[in-house]
């Protein structure tokens, strides 16, 4: 028997193979309605043609059904790791307000014996214009200090004589 179905697939995805003829995919609804058409215009056609063809068809919606349920399940997936990657990326940005040593040890998985140093040697390792001072507490300008961190290599943020 030969497959006369003259839909276009409307991707891999929503493409179903025929069973009569593995080489050749059709959607699904047009693939139905082809077949039910060609055996409605034979006289031959008895009712275990059309008790095939409701089967096909419940086979059809059956695995349609299992392939929208698992692209379902990759959407949540996906949405998932979108919001995971907004929330790091939040944790990234600078912000606005200066920050506190210990804030900025916690953000950039600093040691605060570290950060205290380098505190200290501001004046000569470059430091000092990330460094606001009110009072007694000292603050740091996010943006300035990844600048600062960035450019200054490792062996100079230790103070130098």
């Amino acid at each position: 028997m030969r497959h006369d179905c003259s839909c276009q697939p409307l991707g891999p995805a929503l493409s179903f193979t025929c069973k009569e003829e593995p080489s050749v995919t059709a959607t699904p609804g047009r693939h139905l309605l082809d077949r039910s058409r060609a055996s409605r215009s034979r006289p031959e056609a008895n009712r275990s043609s059309f008790a095939a063809v409701a089967t096909e068809g419940q086979e059809l919606v059956l695995e349609f059904g299992s392939w929208l349920m698992g692209l379902m399940k990759r959407v949540e997936v996906q949405e998932l790791e979108i919001a995971e990657l907004k929330e790091r990326l939040a944790r990234l940005e600078p912000i606005e307000a200066p920050l506190t040593p210990a804030q900025m040890c916690e953000r950039y998985q600093i040691k605060r014996g570290t950060m205290r140093d380098w505190l200290f040697h501001r004046a000569t390792n470059g430091l000092g214009g990330a460094v606001i001072r009110k009072g007694r507490r000292l603050y740091l300008d996010e943006s300035s200090f990844l600048r600062w961190l960035r450019t200054t290599e490792p062996a100079k943020r230790r103070h130098v004589e």
